[in-house]
This record gives structure tokens, sequence and C-alpha cells, in this order.
């Protein structure tokens, strides 16, 4: 009968060992890679992010430009009918706008410091 060769019980302890670091070597691996990849879609989401930001920052301002010069030209406005009507130049002011220059006349003047 042939003899049935047996394990050296050093082998046997060597290699539970290797098995061990092989799991833990491919979890580490995967746990890696997930990684990776979630630092990829947080690159996007924060670059994405960032473009938002900057087109709702710029549409405020286009926003708050739109509005100074709408307040410019409404002031030239008050402050062109207002010297039309000192001048006596009422032929080129109608008629229902010196009522209303006669009113925000003088608090236009007032909040310009006009003399």
């Amino acid at each position: 009968m042939a003899e049935a060769e047996l394990p050296n019980p050093e082998e046997l302890h060597e290699r539970r060992g290797d098995h061990f670091s092989r799991r833990v070597a491919l979890i580490t691996a995967l746990y890696a890679v997930l990684l990776a990849i979630a630092a990829l879609g947080g690159n996007h989401a924060m670059k994405e992010m960032i473009l938002a930001q900057q087109q709702s920052s710029d549409q405020w301002a286009f926003y708050q430009a739109k509005v100074i010069r709408e307040h410019q030209y409404r002031g030239q406005k008050l402050r062109l009918e207002t010297d039309l009507l000192e001048r006596g130049a009422s032929a080129w002011v109608p008629a229902g706008v010196a009522v209303t220059v006669a009113g925000e006349g003088t608090a236009f003047r007032a909040t310009t410091n006009l003399c």
C-alpha cells in the first residue's frame, strides 16, 4: 500500500497566512477602486456646482446692471424734463408730464442734491 504524504504543519500555517493576505489585498484593492470612482464623481459634482454658482452670479450682475441703467435713465429723463420746465420750454414737455415732474422733480432733487 502506498503511503499518504502528510503536509508539514509549518507549510499549512504559512498557506493560511498567505490566504488571509490575499483576501486583505483584494478587499483593499476593491476599496481603492470604489474610492477612486467616488472621487471622480465628487470632482465632477464640484465642477458643476462651481459652474452653476458662476452662472447665478453672472445673472445677478446682469440684473443689477439693468436696474442701475434703468434708474440712471429715469433720473436723466426727470432732470431733463425739470430743466425744460424751468426754462419755460413747455412745448417740449407733454402736459401730463409737467404734473408728474413737479412732484417727482423735488424728490429727485432731494435725492441727487441738485441746486
